[in-house]
Formats: structure tokens, sequence, C-alpha cells
């Protein structure tokens, strides 16, 4: 049996591109629900709509930048090089 587009066995489910729309919908849920709530810090309200990858990297980067850094990093060994005189000492060759 042959369906043309007027038949009434055709349905209206089978012609719509689900896919599409599915991803339009995601699109508009990132625009007004996930991204403001990302970026105010909070967690993902729809978990069914994943972040976009950009914004992951700008989460991250955020976090990365409030990382206290470590006491050790701060303070580190002071190599003094023989060969190269002292300021002091060329100061005082100066004079004699």
């Amino acid at each position: 049996m042959e369906m043309s587009t007027t038949s009434p066995d055709l349905k209206l489910r089978s012609l719509i591109d689900w896919q599409y729309y599915i991803e339009r919908l995601n699109s508009c849920i990132q625009k007004i629900v996930t991204i403001p709530a990302a970026l105010q810090g909070l967690p993902n309200p729809v978990p069914k709509v994943p972040h976009p990858q950009w914004l992951e990297n700008k989460r991250k980067e955020r976090v990365e930048m409030h990382i206290q850094p470590r006491i050790t990093d701060l303070f580190k060994a002071w190599v003094y090089n023989e060969t190269r005189p002292s300021l002091t000492r060329n100061l005082f060759r100066k004079f004699l």
C-alpha cells in the first residue's frame, strides 16, 4: 500500500526531524538556564543538557585563578653565582 501526503494513515511524527528540534530546544535551555547558572558558579540545573565545551574551559580558568599558591612556590631557593662578582667588590676595587 502506497501512502501519499494526503493519506490519513500518514503520521505527522514520522515527518518531523526530532533530532533537529531537540538540538534547538537544548540550545535555548543552555542560553536561558544552564549558561547563566554556570557563570554564577552554580551546578548545572538541567543535567540532561550538557554545558558547551567553551563554558567548561571558562569555568576551569576561573577555578585555576582562585587557587591559592603554595608558600614554597613563593620562596624559592636563591642560588649564588660565585663567578659573577658582587656589586660591593666592584665598588671597592674602583676606590683602590
